[in-house]
């Protein structure tokens, strides 16, 4: 492993400018977004989260047990959009994007996800859009650039999955004949593509987390200096993800029949 994976040197603009000014701008500005904007994004965000489930709150079908457990998933995921949020408008506003560590990245393009109210698309496409600026505007070198192109490769496919997920619906749905038209679909190449195109998805999560874990690795050996935020964003976007299937599958499951995670 060389030193290409780390980024490079903050270089300033202006070759004749004072470097003493250049560690002061850095100082008065750092990286992270400060206490106050987090905050303000954690009460926004709370908010918004808790009224989307309020279908759940208020559906006396469910026991209230089932009702008060959607609470934990609306905070911890709160807590991730709320991070991805104060990140992208501090970033934005003090226009330091070359500067973002990996784990900035996964906060700010995992705040797409937030925004599945607005479209079925709406993540996919975020999240490509998110990680193209952080390819272009990027310090990073070497493995961490590469795991923002595999990103970038992933979440293409996954925006085309979910097109031609729409086109066969919109067909079967459709039909005069629904048994028929399914059977038309499943022999043609669309569907073939469709097959395709999700499995160069899943190949593309595979490498994506070999890359992730690659690059903490180089940090590691080279002693790389990551602020609090950075783990924050390779750990609860990688926890999350997960949890919400255990807790689907185990908690919603078999304690809480009917309840999921797709309605919060």
């Amino acid at each position: 492993m060389t030193n290409s994976s780390l980024p490079e040197p903050m270089v300033p603009e202006n070759p004749f400018q004072s470097p003493i000014e250049l560690e002061a701008s850095q100082a008065t500005h750092p990286n992270s977004p400060n206490g106050t904007l987090l905050g303000i994004c954690l009460v926004v965000v709370s908010i918004v989260n808790l009224a989307a489930s309020g279908p759940v709150y208020l559906n006396q079908d469910y026991s209230l047990a089932v009702r008060l457990s959607w609470v934990i998933p609306d905070l911890f995921f709160g807590l991730a959009y709320s991070l991805g949020l104060a990140m992208l408008i501090h970033t934005a506003w003090y226009r330091q994007w070359s500067t973002l560590m990996p784990g900035h990245w996964r906060l700010i393009a995992f705040l797409s996800s937030w925004f599945i109210y607005a479209g079925s698309f709406a993540p996919s496409l975020g999240a490509l859009v998110a990680y193209a600026i952080f390819i272009a505007t990027t310090n990073e070198r070497g493995t961490w650039k590469s795991y923002a192109w595999a990103c970038v490769v992933i979440y293409f496919f996954e925006f085309v999955q979910m097109a031609t997920v729409l086109f066969f619906s919109d067909i079967f749905l459709g039909a005069e004949d629904p048994t028929a038209a399914g059977a038309n679909i499943f022999g043609s190449p669309w569907f073939i593509a469709f097959l395709a195109v999700s499995l160069f998805t899943q190949v593309g999560n595979l490498a994506a987390l070999v890359l992730l874990i690659v690059g903490m690795i180089t940090d590691a050996q080279h002693k790389v200096r990551r602020d609090f935020y950075h783990y924050l964003g390779i750990g609860l976007v990688m926890v999350l993800p997960i949890a919400k299937v255990i807790w689907t599958l185990v908690v919603g499951g078999m304690l809480f029949p009917g309840a999921s995670w797709e309605d919060v």
